[in-house]
């Protein structure tokens, strides 16, 4: 019955999703074909106009990932929270399987989503004379940005493998997020989509307020964790840094996203009041 639940939200969030990252990918080719494809780097016009373009990008893949996230959370408000969830109640499926479901589907989109992002912003960016200018100065740039050491020999299949992992944790994180939030929402007697909206940013501001903490009590423990300037004794490299800030910020998704869910699974196997 599970794999059906996950097949049924596929269905439903495909519907939506195919064409929003179908016009992503034109969107793509149009700016590779028409606007970076055409700039050349050559001059400061050139540099001004390349940046500008990464600009709109920036705004076009926000937008992307801004309607993905609204579409799986109203497919998960709207399948199980509103008249639609009296049906599913019907269903010989307990609240765990409708969650693990839905996770499972909503996080299967995100991580879509993810890829597609990463790979539309190499085929919009990665132009020719984008390329051409990196790897004349990509022995200066790997030194500047701390590929030295233990760094030196990273090379960019393990690069992919780091965004690829990190960012299906992300995606999980965020899945998970959501749906605790609309479902903590549901503890309010009304304005419940206001509720959840209010605990979406409430869980938010918390995991930044937590993570200000820990990295600022990190910093007096064992100091340097953050970027010094290049030569000083004992200095962090950006590399180092990110390594840093990466790992503690795995962590603490993985933590969050655990609490969360089985929070989310215990109000749920309450069988919270629809409206």
């Amino acid at each position: 019955m599970l794999i059906k639940l996950i097949k049924y939200d596929l269905r439903s969030l495909n519907r939506f999703l195919i064409i929003l990252h179908g016009f992503l990918l034109l969107m793509t080719i149009f700016l590779r074909i028409f606007i970076t494809g055409q700039i050349h780097l050559s001059t400061d016009t050139d540099g001004f106009l390349f940046g500008l373009a990464i600009v709109m990008y920036t705004l076009l893949i926000t937008g992307i990932t801004f309607g993905t996230s609204i579409v799986i959370v109203v497919r998960f408000y709207r399948n199980l929270f509103s008249d639609e969830g009296y049906l599913s109640q019907t269903l010989p499926v307990t609240p765990g399987q409708h969650l693990l479901a839905k996770t499972i589907s909503g996080s299967i989109w995100a991580m879509i989503d993810y890829v597609f992002i990463l790979a539309s912003l190499y085929i919009g960016i990665a132009t020719p004379a984008f390329m051409e200018l990196f790897y004349e100065n990509q022995g200066e740039l790997m030194k500047e940005l701390g590929f030295t050491g233990k760094y030196a020999d990273v090379t960019a299949g393990q690069i992919i493998l780091v965004l690829l992992i990190s960012g299906f944790i992300g995606c999980v994180g965020n899945i998970v997020m959501y749906y605790a939030s609309i479902v903590l929402g549901q503890l309010f007697s009304s304005h419940r989509v206001i509720g959840a909206i209010a605990c979406y940013f409430a869980l938010s501001t918390l995991m930044a307020v937590i993570s200000f903490i820990v990295m600022f009590a990190a910093d007096l423990a064992y100091g340097n964790f953050a970027i010094v300037p290049a030569g000083t004794e004992s200095s962090l490299s950006l590399v180092e840094y990110m390594v840093r800030i990466l790992t503690f910020s795995l962590a603490l998704s993985v933590i969050t996203a655990v609490v969360l869910y089985i929070l989310s699974y215990i109000l749920m196997k309450k069988k919270l009041d629809l409206n």
